[in-house]
């Protein structure tokens, strides 16, 4: 084998190493970032129409931890990294009764779907 030969082989083996040690670092640090899930909703009135400012509190009941959000004009809202669990999504408005709805069960990358409709006060 030439030594031209040689030093392209040499080479070509370096990217190679260099491309399976950054994909392997990748790949755990995407692991690493998903730790939790999310409850995404949004809330409405009988009709359908948006609920803005209602208040919504997520909560885990084994943890004791609970995220409070805001709904923006559109009647949604993302609670974000929360730990592997069972969930609690309770809604209040003003003018309207308090929703409480139970079973959301979150693990490591989940995206739950939480619609909740609100009645008249």
């Amino acid at each position: 084998m030439s030594k031209s030969n040689l030093h392209r082989l040499i080479c070509a083996l370096l990217l190679l190493a260099f491309g399976l040690v950054c994909g392997a670092g990748s790949s755990a640090l995407a692991q690493s970032a998903a730790t939790g899930g999310q409850i995404v909703g949004t809330v409405t009135d009988q009709q359908g129409a948006a609920v803005p400012n209602a208040s919504v509190t997520v909560s885990n009941a084994a943890t004791g931890l609970t995220q409070t959000l805001t709904t923006n004009d559109e009647g949604g809202f993302r609670a974000v990294s929360l730990a592997p669990g069972d969930y609690t999504v309770e809604v209040t408005a003003s003018g309207f009764g308090k929703s409480t709805q139970t079973g959301y069960k979150v693990e490591v990358g989940s995206s739950l779907d939480a619609n909740i409709t609100l009645g008249v006060e």
